[in-house]
């Protein structure tokens, strides 16, 4: 039988195991995650900051920045950049018209292509053949250069 003070030891010994293995799955958590933390830092977080940067700047390619403020916000929506109201117009008609109505297209096509019609693995065919003929042609470009009598490779 144990005694009080052994219970009490073992109780409060548990508390320091669970931290120590909680540490060390975080720490092997953020290990595992490092790599695509690693590749979001590098390819979003700071081409976004130093867009945002050089947004504030007189920026030419090969010139040092020249510290402007606002002044660039201030000429894009005062309607001097003649190229900006156009650009968001576009922007704007692609993505209200153009993407919902190749979604809308898209799906109409995937339903009549599941639909049991005359001539459904024709159809299928057709419509699968732009996946399937550029992986035929490099496999067939590969078979040619590893061909073992007169293969480039």
């Amino acid at each position: 039988m144990k005694t009080v003070t052994e219970v009490k030891g073992a109780l409060s010994a548990e508390p320091s195991v669970k931290k120590r293995k909680r540490a060390g799955d975080f720490f092997y958590g953020v290990l595992f995650a490092s790599p695509v933390l690693a590749g979001y830092l590098i390819f979003v977080i700071i081409p976004i900051a130093v867009t945002l940067f050089l947004s504030f700047t007189e920026y030419n390619v090969g010139t040092t920045p020249k510290f402007i403020g606002l002044d660039n916000y201030t000429r894009l929506f005062s309607g001097a950049d003649t190229f900006f109201y156009p650009a968001v117009r576009a922007t704007v008609y692609y993505v209200g018209v153009s993407v919902p109505l190749g979604i809308i297209i898209s799906f109409f096509v995937a339903i009549l292509l599941n639909q049991r019609i005359a001539g459904r693995a024709v159809f299928r065919g057709i419509f699968y053949l732009p996946v399937i003929i550029p992986l035929a042609a490099s496999s067939m470009v590969w078979l040619w250069l590893l061909q073992p009598d007169f293969g480039i490779v």
